[in-house]
């Protein structure tokens, strides 16, 4: 059987194949049957490097210098003036370990391997190795120094500080495990995914959000299901990964320039101050605008600058902060009297060690804001005025891929003084019902909103020597400024109010128009005895103490009665007095 390995020798840019025995060797070549290493290849040119990298004066692959840059193939150049070097980790070629990366075994009881030779390069792919005992972890690990943006959340958006990419396959007749993880000093080691069973070649992409040194790994475990012959075949399970490609980094190689702010009097690229983006035009370094921050130092333009969250503002460009004073939907908030002077046996929000909010996103009166969602049970215990601070974490684990999150609704409760209580939701006793998500409710009677002079009953004493005195009665449902004087003398006034003018108007109007309407009427009394006089006065020359027989209403004999049908008479005091006059005339 052959087993060897393909190293390359290098001299004056020229290199052989050889051929070895891979490690730990477990075959014999002394027997007349056994295979024999193949000859040695003739000399030729050197394969090139991954891009950011050249030989230089050495017989390996080196990051080019700082400020250059090369594709690999023609050596390290200079940048062109204005630019500089866009520095990342891209490894396409695999020849020889890359710098800053390492190739490791482990057995299952945490021992090391017989072989330390965890990963082979096999030129347009490094492979996990063989002859490995079942179950042993093959670790490859690449480490990070740093990145170039210092990420968080702006505008309600997070922000990624660079991205890890890489292109794999796995081929696996038996049960088999490959896992990606991330580590870091202050995060610690946290599986990001993982693979089991054959795999065709594909890419996986994951986004990093927040800025520190990591060491990414990956790791190929071959499973041994039973005492099968055919568990021999595990030998041949393998993984490969065919590119690696890490961008935004402190460090590393640069396989392109990037335009960039420069002064002047020097030639070099100088980054632009914080909160600052470069100009298209002029390459000149220009402040973001107000409310607005920039993370990136090579930002170019002014979309580069992201609007902070609801309720936070910035002056720098920097950072997105907040006075502890707000004005949402025209109500003012004033948190300052807000302390954190909360002792051990007072306060424990979580038995959890783990980061809850890196970042203060937004403050706002909604009860949701960037898909994160206040329980429901603060809703239904608040009101319309409660606030609302939303906190992020951005870095992503295996439980929590989309990094964590945390509500503090801050309720107004003028029962509680001072610092007031912090309730956890009664479902969820350590604040969180799926470890991603958290609520607090901080009851306050500092939480209640600044009253507004509309929110006080005045009451208005009498007149004293010229001055009035006002009483302010201050409500309960907010909070009373200091400034706000609870009494005020003002100069007595004459002044009729505009409610009880309209209303003394309206009663003069009315009384004008009823004296009106008794003298129309009397007027038309006088007439009507007038006439009525005029009408005894000619009633037939007849002595006036004498008065008229009385007829009768009977019938004499040999009447027939007469029937008439009369119009019904007007009614109403205007006609009947018409129809008197009438008569009379």
């Amino acid at each position: 059987m052959e087993e060897c390995i393909l190293t390359y020798l290098d001299y004056f840019f020229q290199t052989r194949q050889v051929f070895k025995w891979l490690q730990p060797k477990i075959c014999r070549d002394d027997i007349k049957e056994a295979v024999q290493l193949p000859t040695a290849s003739e000399n030729h040119e050197c394969p090139p490097c991954n891009p950011g990298m050249d030989y230089g004066n050495s017989s390996k692959c080196e990051f080019c210098p700082r400020n250059t840059f090369s594709d690999g193939r023609a050596g390290c150049k200079n940048c062109p003036p204005n630019t500089t070097p866009n520095y990342g980790y891209q490894i396409i070629r695999w020849t020889e370990m890359p710098q800053l990366m390492s190739a490791a075994c482990m057995e299952p009881d945490g021992s090391s391997c017989s072989s330390s030779m965890g990963w082979q390069c096999g030129g347009s792919f490094i492979h996990s190795g063989h002859h490995h005992t079942d179950g042993a972890y093959l670790l490859l690990s690449l480490n990070v120094a740093g990145f170039r943006s210092k990420g968080g959340v702006m505008g309600g958006h997070r922000l990624e500080v660079g991205s890890i990419t890489f292109s794999f396959q796995l081929d696996c007749k038996s049960k088999c495990e490959f896992v990606f993880m991330q580590g870091s000093e202050t995060k610690g080691v946290s599986l990001i995914q993982s693979w089991t069973e054959s795999q065709s070649r594909q890419e996986f992409t994951h986004t990093i959000m927040q800025n520190d040194s990591y060491t990414f790994s990956w790791a190929f475990q071959k499973l041994k299901l039973g005492q099968d012959p055919m568990d021999a075949e595990l030998d041949d399970d393998v993984a490969k990964i065919f590119s690696i490609n890490i961008t935004n980094t402190i460090d590393g190689g640069a396989a392109v320039c990037l335009p960039c702010h420069q002064e002047l009097e020097d030639r070099g690229c100088i980054p632009c101050p914080s909160g600052q983006y470069i100009d298209p035009n002029t390459t000149a370094c220009t402040p973001c605008p107000p409310d607005t921050t920039v993370s990136d130092p090579l930002a170019y333009g002014e979309d580069s600058c992201k609007a902070c969250g609801p309720g936070l503002s910035s002056f720098d460009g920097v950072s997105c902060t907040t006075k502890c004073i707000f004005t949402l939907d025209g109500t003012q908030y004033d948190l300052r009297s807000l302390t954190n002077q909360w002792t051990k046996e007072d306060l424990i929000l979580s038995t959890q060690s783990v980061t809850l909010g890196d970042e203060l996103i937004g403050v706002a009166k909604d009860i949701s804001f960037m898909n994160i969602e206040t329980i429901n049970e603060f809703v239904q215990i608040g009101f319309k005025d409660d606030l609302h601070f939303f906190y992020s974490t951005p870095l992503s684990t295996r439980s929590c891929p989309q990094g964590r999150t945390t509500v503090i609704t801050l309720h107004c409760d003028p029962s509680k003084k001072d610092n007031g209580t912090i309730q956890l939701p009664s479902r969820c006793p350590d604040g969180t019902c799926d470890g991603c998500n958290f609520n607090f409710l901080w009851a306050s009677d500092a939480a209640c909103p600044v009253c507004t002079e509309s929110d006080f009953k005045t009451v208005k004493g009498e007149c004293v020597n010229g001055l009035q005195m006002i009483h302010y009665l201050p409500p309960s449902h907010c909070l009373v400024k200091q400034s706000m004087p609870t009494t005020k003398n003002i100069p007595c006034t004459t002044h009729i109010p505009l409610e009880l003018q309209a209303v003394i108007a309206v009663t003069i109007a009315l009384a004008i128009f009823l004296c009106g309407l008794m003298i129309y009427f009397w007027k038309k009394t006088q007439r009507l005895e007038y006439k009525y006089m005029k009408l005894v006065q000619s009633s037939g020359g007849r002595d006036e103490a004498e008065l008229p027989p009385a007829e009768s209403c009977a019938l004499d004999d040999g009447e027939e009665e007469e029937i008439q049908f009369n119009q019904p008479r007007a009614t109403g005091i205007l006609n009947r007095i018409k129809a008197m006059t009438g008569k009379v005339q």
